[in-house]
């Protein structure tokens, strides 16, 4: 991780950062469930869990989840994600993602997907604070 993406304890203070996490380890996860099936995976009640409460706090919902000893992925809602984006200048993802819909109690989602070695290293410090 380059310096510039290096966070400090007080980039990561409640007031500063701009996500509300919710973290979740399972022994195994089908990622490729939420394309085949969207609307009765575990991805998409996690997701509801961590966008209650992000609105709760007023934060960007950030879904971190990993399978055993396997990848850790990270899901954000797409318009996040476009802010983002436009806030390092981005004008496309350059690393594989998944993105797909579902009705939540919040109404029709769309969320990506991605590896969390790619959300670290395509979004800076700087375009996240």
């Amino acid at each position: 991780m380059s310096e510039q993406t290096k966070f400090t304890k007080k980039d990561l203070n409640r007031e500063n950062f701009p996500f509300c996490v919710e973290s979740k380890l399972y022994a195994e996860i089908d990622i490729y469930q939420v394309i085949r099936n969207p609307e009765n995976c575990l991805i998409k009640q996690w997701w509801e869990q961590c966008k209650n409460d992000a609105r709760k706090a007023q934060k960007m919902p950030l879904l971190s989840f990993r399978e055993d000893r396997k990848k850790r992925y990270v899901a954000l809602d797409l318009i996040d994600i476009e802010t983002l984006m436009r806030k390092a200048n981005i004008q496309i993802l350059e690393c594989g993602y998944i993105q797909t819909s579902f009705n939540t109690e919040f109404g029709r989602d769309t969320i990506i997907i991605l590896g969390w070695e790619d959300f670290i290293y395509t979004f800076t410090r700087e375009s996240i604070i």
